[in-house]
C-alpha cells in the first residue's frame, strides 16, 4: 500500500504482490475522472464530531474546518506554510471553540490516518474475501535528506497510533477521541521495522522509488519536482553504488532537496489576477492549456527553488572538503568515485541515504576527478 498523504487529497495506491497488479484506490466510485481517486486532506469538526475528507462543497454553516491537516502539522516546525486561513489553528496547535484544551495538530492528522487505513483495508478485504491478506503500508513524509526538524519520528509515530487505533475509527469519530490520540502519541514508542507492518518513506524518495528498483533505470543522477497543492519538492538523487558495493544492485542515495510553501493553489491564484478571474475560471483555463501574458512570481519562484538546489549539489563538487559531516557530499563522494577513508555509514533511519556517524571526520581521495 502506497499512501501518498497531499495537502489538499490523499492518493492511495496498492500492489498485489502475488501477480505484480497495480491499482489505485477509488475513494469515491461513482465520481467521474480524476475525482473518484482523491480524498480531501481535510478534517472537519461539526457538533462534537470529527469527519475526515469532506469537501469545501459538503461544509456547513458553523462547521470547524482545517482545509488541510497535513500543512497544520507540519506549521509546527515552519508557520510561514500556514495556508488554513483558520483561527483554531496555529503554529501546528488547534484549539476547539469552548474547551479549554489545545492539541496538536498531529493528533487530527493521526485521525485521518486512521480512517485512510480502514476505509482501504475493509474495502480490499471484501474484495478478496477467500484470501489471507497482509498488508505492507507506505507512508510519505514531507523531510530532508537530513531530516533536520525531526519529522520522520513525528510521522513514524502518528501512523504507529492510527494502525493501533484504526478499527475504531469511522468517519464520524467522537472529540472525545482527541485526548486519548494526543497522550497515545506522547507515549507511543515505534517498534523495530521488522515488528510493524508500516513505514514512513521521504516523499522525494517515495515518488520515484518504484521506478529506481525497475530494470529501466540506470546509474545517473535523477532529479524530481513535486508540485502539490500547497509545497513543492525538489530532490536529486544518484542512482547507484558506493566503492565498496561492486557487483550489488543499484541504489538511491540524496544529493540535495528543499521543500517550499508554494504550490498549484498559488498558481491558481496568480493566473486569476493575472487574467482578471475567479480561480475557479483560472484552473479551468490552466487545465486546457493556456498561459497568461504577464509574469507569474510563484513560478518563477519554483524555478529559483530549482536552481538553488542544483547550487546544493555543485557546491560539494566544485572542490572536496577535507573533512565532512554533511550526507550531501558523501552520496556525491558516491557519485563520482571518491572514496572515504573513514566515517562512512549507511543512515539508519532512511536506507540508502549516505551520512557520517556523529562526530567523525572524513577525508576524501581522487580529488581531480571533479566533475
Amino acid at each position: 500500500m502506497g499512501v501518498d498523504f497531499g495537502t489538499s487529497s490523499t492518493k492511495v495506491l496498492w500492489q498485489d504482490l502475488s501477480d505484480n497488479r497495480f491499482e489505485v484506490f477509488q475513494w469515491n466510485p461513482a465520481a467521474q475522472g480524476l475525482a473518484a481517486f482523491l480524498l480531501p486532506s481535510t478534517v472537519t469538526v461539526r457538533c462534537g464530531t470529527i469527519y475526515f475528507g469532506l469537501a469545501e462543497a459538503d461544509a456547513s454553516e458553523g462547521d470547524i474546518r482545517l482545509s488541510s491537516i497535513k500543512l497544520c502539522v507540519l506549521c509546527r516546525s515552519n508557520p510561514a506554510i500556514c495556508r488554513c486561513g483558520s483561527a483554531i489553528a496555529r503554529h501546528g496547535v488547534v484549539r476547539l471553540p469552548g474547551e479549554g484544551s489545545a492539541y496538536p495538530a498531529s493528533t487530527f492528522a493521526c485521525l485521518f490516518l486512521a480512517h485512510v487505513f480502514r476505509e482501504v483495508e475493509n474495502r480490499l478485504v471484501r474484495q478478496f474475501r477467500n484470501d489471507d491478506l497482509f498488508l505492507l503500508w507506505n507512508i510519505g513524509c514531507p523531510v530532508d535528506y537530513l531530516d533536520q526538524a525531526n519529522r520522520k519520528d513525528e510521522w513514524e509515530r502518528m501512523a504507529g497510533v492510527a494502525m493501533k487505533l484504526h478499527r475504531r475509527i469511522p468517519n464520524s469519530a467522537c472529540t472525545s477521541l482527541l485526548v486519548e490520540v494526543a497522550e497515545s502519541l506522547g507515549s507511543f514508542i515505534v517498534p523495530d521495522q521488522g515488528d510493524r507492518n508500516y513505514f514512513v518513506q521521504p516523499e522525494g524518495l517515495a515518488a520515484v522509488k518504484a521506478f529506481l528498483e525497475s530494470p529501466h533505470a540506470e546509474s545517473k543522477t535523477y532529479a524530481i519536482v513535486d508540485v502539490g497543492a500547497g509545497t513543492t519538492e525538489v530532490s536529486f538523487f544518484f542512482n547507484g553504488r558506493i566503492m565498496t558495493e561492486r557487483g550489488q544492485p543499484l541504489r538511491p542515495s540524496y544529493l540535495a532537496d528543499s521543500t517550499q510553501p508554494v504550490g498549484g493553489g498559488n498558481v491558481d491564484r496568480e493566473f486569476g489576477q493575472a487574467w482578471n478571474c475567479t480561480v475557479e475560471e483560472a484552473r479551468r483555463r490552466k487545465e486546457t492549456g493556456e498561459i497568461p501574458s504577464l509574469a507569474v512570481p510563484c513560478i518563477g519562484a519554483i524555478c529559483t527553488q530549482y536552481e538553488r538546489t542544483c547550487l546544493e549539489v555543485l557546491k560539494c563538487t566544485r572542490s572536496p572538503p577535507r573533512m565532512t559531516s554533511c550526507s550531501t557530499c558523501l552520496s556525491l563522494v558516491a557519485a563520482v568515485g571518491w572514496v572515504p577513508l573513514e566515517g562512512l555509514c549507511l543512515d539508519a533511519r532512511f536506507p540508502g541515504v549516505l551520512s557520517v556517524r556523529a562526530g567523525a571526520h572524513c577525508s576524501l581521495r581522487g580529488a581531480s576527478r571533479t566533475r
